[in-house]
């Protein structure tokens, strides 16, 4: 039976069927079976309204290699600079005010000069890999806050550990004390930062129960039994 909303076609489940085969698509005398409205595939990313999306439709289910790689060397580095800073702080009086150094002084204050480097380095290429190779999706059941606080976090500790280690950088280059003192003061925020992500990576994994800190992680399970995920 024609659809009088809707000439040329006739309903079937989910939709409507052309009442004429299209003849390229169809053998003569055989009318095609598959509702149209099932025969049509989306193409592209399929995105909610709040930005989180199916692993199907984001062709995404995990961060690349090198980015799990650079992620974990940035957190060593990190602790390595925290445990070693006084001794830049000694190599950067004896040089700007012609204080005597020791050996393991200079060693430890120039391989925290190389450590601040590949950090800065570690940062650009890991949002350059974002940017090429995209990101896993948020966790659809996830309440949207959660998302979006991620969001705020990963932006900060972005944001600190590009400039951070850049001001380090000008202020070794220049001699300038005010890039020096900014510098050693972005320590408190990466830190706050840095103990939220951690915060949230546990979260995600044993209150909601995703499968977020298992992606980052090589060789952990995903958490079993569903999440707590009422809370939106």
């Amino acid at each position: 039976m024609q659809n009088p909303a809707r000439p040329g076609l006739r309903p079937c489940r989910g939709g409507f069927l052309p009442e004429d085969p299209v003849p390229a698509l169809a053998s003569p005398g055989r009318v095609p079976k598959t509702c149209l409205v099932h025969a049509i595939r989306p193409v592209g990313r399929i995105q909610a309204g709040d930005g989180r999306m199916s692993a199907h439709a984001s062709g995404r289910t995990g961060w690349t290699r090198l980015n799990v790689l650079l992620h974990w060397a940035v957190v060593l580095l990190i602790l390595a600079q925290w445990i070693e800073a006084e001794w830049m702080e000694t190599l950067w009086d004896s040089v700007t005010e012609g204080e005597q150094i020791g050996t393991t002084g200079l060693v430890l204050g120039y391989t925290h000069i190389v450590c601040g480097t590949f950090i800065l380095a570690a940062a650009l290429v890991r949002l350059l890999d974002r940017f090429v190779n995209g990101r896993p999706p948020y966790p659809a059941s996830n309440p949207s806050w959660t998302m979006w606080l991620s969001k705020i976090t990963h932006f900060g500790l972005y944001g600190i550990i590009i400039v951070m280690p850049a001001l380090g950088l000008a202020a070794w280059w220049t001699g300038n004390d005010e890039f020096a003192h900014w510098h050693t003061r972005l320590w408190d925020p990466l830190l706050i930062l840095a103990g939220l992500h951690i915060l949230g990576a546990l979260a995600e994994h044993f209150y909601f129960r995703t499968d977020s800190l298992a992606k980052m992680v090589p060789g952990l399970s995903e958490p079993r039994g569903g999440g707590r995920n009422d809370l939106a």
